[in-house]
């Protein structure tokens, strides 16, 4: 994995189960298996929604609360239906901020890359953009 910014996103607590917390491209240059895939999140906190075919959303499954929780450590997996499966993850930090949090951020974009035949790249500003090629 490349050694680009850390991805840190925010979502105030006591939002509402499907809150929109980022959204996720995924393009695969190949066809056939190769060019499926498919796309989940190691915390059942969150869950991933498909908007299109290759779009979806990261999303609260769970009313978070920052007095128990303030901070989440999130992986995104997608991996290829390809003879030999490719796979990559991009780490994300969601925390919790108060239910008066005023969202801001210092740069419109996180560019991310991962090495191999498989690469996720990710833009920030609640958005996530993966690649896999």
């Amino acid at each position: 994995m490349s050694s680009g910014l850390a991805a840190v996103l925010q979502v105030r607590e006591n939002s509402d189960v499907g809150t929109f917390v980022a959204h996720l491209s995924v393009v695969d240059a190949d066809s056939g298996d190769n060019g499926r895939f498919i796309c989940s999140v190691d915390d059942r906190n969150f869950a991933l929604q498909q908007i299109y075919t290759s779009e979806l959303k990261l999303v609260t499954s769970t009313r978070l609360d920052r007095e128990r929780r303030d901070e989440y450590q999130l992986s995104i997996s997608c991996r290829d239906f390809g003879a030999t499966p490719l796979t990559s993850v991009v780490p994300l930090t969601v925390k919790v901020g108060s239910s008066s949090l005023v969202l801001t951020f210092s740069r419109t974009a996180w560019p991310r890359n991962l090495t191999a035949d498989l690469r996720i790249r990710s833009a920030f500003s609640q958005r996530f953009v993966a690649s896999l090629q």
